[in-house]
């Protein structure tokens, strides 16, 4: 037999686009596929198991109509049980061809590999494909990190997902961050991905140390990102700071940052100011960075009076300014300065949201020498508000 093709590796799942959709198409199962049925394109259904390109026939194999019949699917299983040996190539073809529904699936693509995954387990027929692989892991030949990885993909259940990683995953996995990586680099998108990570490999300790972290960087879609690092989290006393950082970078929405930071916040040490503003800069818009001055308000943070400052700045409104001194005021430590109050006030676009910001601060700024809350007048750029700042920070 030639040498089959193996899965290809994702370069960086981080830069990978990631489309989740919804179909809800009328007709049955893969109604949105546009090929001919299958018993057009496959009248000799024993080239799903002899094909020396199981790659060409996996592309034609995606655009044909699935038979959603019992007939169909026990022709599969018996084509498996005639065999004595099968590649995983082979396999994945078997269970390729078996009818799932098209309603709620997953599209994984990076632009030069695209998976289709339905609902993990919701299918009438994924008892099929489960009992394809199950019935197929003793007769495996050449299975290699990624090709296990793509073998686990598709499992509808998690008992046929620990039968093949029982199987293989002691003798594949080194305990390197590169053999974790490698399979999952077979299942890109894959809604089993989640399950093999945190109830099997996890519970055995797999997922240790920086292993853990680096698959949360590996998944394609936040939720299964979140879901991660709130089992990693949950395990570890404290989490160093840069760890932390590297780990809501990972994220693409700010929804996923929210969750994610509330769950590390606590345990990031040294939760510096510094890292509290290299936290923020990774949300895009400042109702998310409310949301994260919430948090670190709630997790010991302290500043000073221009970190305060700094913090402000990341926002791109006044509400979220206003937001972030009404939040984070408290955290505050040590003597007020004048040129860091000025900063502050002169961050602001309206006087309305600078008097504002000035009244919550002006019991801080009340130990200011006379000077400098006599300058901090000068940002209001009206008589009546400069007058109503006097009269707060003048008693």
């Amino acid at each position: 037999m030639k040498n089959l093709p193996r899965p290809r590796a994702a370069s960086s799942f981080l830069l990978a686009p990631v489309l989740l959709v919804t179909a809800c198409c009328g007709g049955g199962s893969f109604a949105h596929r546009t090929g001919p049925d299958f018993a057009v394109a496959f009248p000799d259904t024993t080239v799903l198991v002899t094909t020396q390109d199981p790659a060409a026939v996996r592309a034609r194999l995606a655009e044909v109509r699935l038979p959603e019949t019992s007939q169909h699917h026990d022709e599969l299983v018996a084509l498996l049980r005639a065999q004595p040996t099968i590649s995983a190539p082979h396999l994945i073809l078997l269970a390729e061809a078996v009818a799932l529904s098209d309603r709620n699936v997953s599209i994984y693509s990076d632009g030069h590999l695209q998976r289709t995954y339905p609902a993990r387990g919701a299918s009438e027929f994924a008892p099929v494909v489960d009992q394809l692989l199950v019935e197929g892991t003793p007769k495996l030949t050449g299975v290699d990190r990624r090709w296990l990885g793509e073998l686990i993909g598709h499992t509808q259940g998690d008992a046929a997902l620990r039968t093949l990683a029982d199987r293989y995953v002691p003798g594949l996995d080194d305990g390197s961050e590169t053999a974790l990586l490698e399979m999952l680099d077979g299942m890109p998108g894959s809604p089993a991905m989640l399950p093999f990570l945190t109830a099997y490999m996890l519970p055995q300790g797999r997922l240790d140390g920086a292993r853990g972290w680096a698959a949360v960087g590996h998944m394609p879609f936040d939720e299964q990102r979140v879901a991660l690092i709130e089992t990693l989290a949950a395990r570890q006393p404290s989490i160093d700071a840069t760890r932390a950082l590297q780990t809501i970078g990972t994220l693409s929405f700010d929804a996923g940052r929210r969750t994610a930071l509330a769950v590390l916040a606590a345990k990031i040490e040294p939760l510096s100011a510094d890292v509290s503003r290299r936290l923020v800069a990774t949300f895009s818009f400042d109702e998310g960075r409310q949301a994260a001055f919430a948090t670190l308000a709630k997790s010991g943070l302290h500043l000073d009076d221009a970190q305060l400052v700094g913090l402000v700045a990341l926002c791109s409104f006044d509400a979220g300014r206003l937001r972030c001194v009404e939040l984070l005021a408290p955290c505050l430590q040590g003597e007020p300065t004048g040129p860091a109050s000025r900063a502050l006030l002169d961050a602001f676009s309206f006087d309305s949201d600078r008097a504002r910001a000035l009244r919550i601060m002006a019991a801080r700024w009340q130990s200011l020498p006379v000077e400098a809350r006599r300058n901090l007048l000068g940002s209001f750029s009206f008589d009546s508000n400069r007058a109503e700042a006097a009269t707060a920070l003048m008693q």
